[in-house]
């Protein structure tokens, strides 16, 4: 099914053609219309669509945003997503080591910021008790004095 019928793939889309105005950009309009089973009329229609025109406009800010080397980091993202993919449908059909699945499941993991450590900490409470010998000072004496007078008459 064209992408032109199936709104589900339009954040993808306007991410490849934000992608697509930057220098060095890895992508050429020819691919973006294979990929996504586009004619040029069909990407002209979605162009003109406002709910895709907002998700457009929002992916050309975050390229702004992420800098001059935004076509490098988006190449490095969609080849480590093509190899996670490959190796955890090794991991499913047991091509790979069980030791090595756990270090792909724990890459995976931080990947997508289930286990980032930032994003989820963890609180721990530890009660630890401890006699502490109290300090025999003069001029503290009245302190203890009466903290102990409080206690008995408890």
């Amino acid at each position: 099914m064209s992408v032109y019928y199936s709104q589900t793939q339009w954040p993808s889309l306007a991410r490849d053609l934000a992608v697509l105005t930057v220098p060095d950009s890895p992508l050429n309009l020819e691919d973006i219309l294979r990929a996504y089973s586009l004619s040029k009329e069909e990407l002209a229609t979605i162009l003109q669509n406002p709910n895709f025109v907002r998700l457009f406009d929002r992916e050309i800010s975050l390229c702004e945003q992420a800098g001059s080397k935004v076509a490098v980091r988006y190449r490095a993202t969609t080849l480590s997503q093509a190899l996670s993919e490959k190796l955890f449908k090794d991991a499913i059909s047991g091509i790979m080591e069980p030791k090595d699945s756990l270090k792909l499941l724990d890459l995976l993991m931080h990947a997508s910021g289930v286990m980032d450590e930032d994003k989820t900490p963890m609180a721990v409470q530890t009660n630890v008790q401890v006699n502490l010998p109290l300090p025999h000072v003069e001029k503290l004496s009245h302190c203890f004095v009466d903290a102990i007078e409080a206690k008995s008459d408890v």
